[in-house]
């Protein structure tokens, strides 16, 4: 089991919830830990109880999201994040054909987009869209529009040649 004591671990879009056990549960293996999120008012007892740096971001800006790698690098008693956490979030809701094409959007933006910037884009696409597709099926299959999506393969040799390969995220 990999030792994660005094490693730090950063949670963007820190709330109340799943964010909170992720980071009750690092802090609980001797992390260090730093919360970003846009508003940090409501971080305050979280951040107390696990030690927590917070940090002001809205993930939608990708200045202000490199600026926190920044910051939380350069925090005292912090330094460059060994786990990222990626929770940041925004939802519309409402019947499919109802929604507001921008509100969509800015979940997209929000919730995928930006994730794939901090993760894989292929994985964050395909998941992505295996969501879309399993949220609009009752109504596609209601209106007798047929729904599916494939994916392609990647044979073991590649998979072996892109896990050993290094990577390097950036931001720009």
């Amino acid at each position: 089991m990999v030792d994660l004591k005094d490693k730090v671990a950063l949670i963007v879009g820190a709330g109340s919830g799943l964010s909170a056990s992720i980071a009750r549960v690092f802090a609980n293996a001797g992390m260090r830990i730093a919360l970003a999120a846009r508003s940090i008012d409501d971080l305050a007892g979280l951040a107390a109880e696990t030690g927590a740096k917070t940090f002001a971001c809205d993930a939608t800006d990708a200045s202000a999201v490199k600026r926190l790698f920044a910051d939380v690098a350069g925090a005292a008693a912090l330094g460059d994040p060994y786990a990222v956490v990626y929770n940041a979030s925004y939802r519309t809701r409402g019947p499919f054909i109802e929604l507001d094409p921008g509100e969509v959007e800015k979940s997209i933006a929000v919730s995928a987009m930006l994730f794939m910037k901090f993760v894989s884009r292929y994985c964050a696409v395909r998941a992505v869209i295996s969501m879309i597709c399993a949220s609009l099926k009752p109504t596609c299959r209601a209106a007798a529009i047929a729904l599916s999506s494939t994916w392609p393969r990647v044979s073991t040799r590649t998979r072996a040649r892109l896990a050993a390969a290094p990577r390097r995220i950036s931001f720009d």
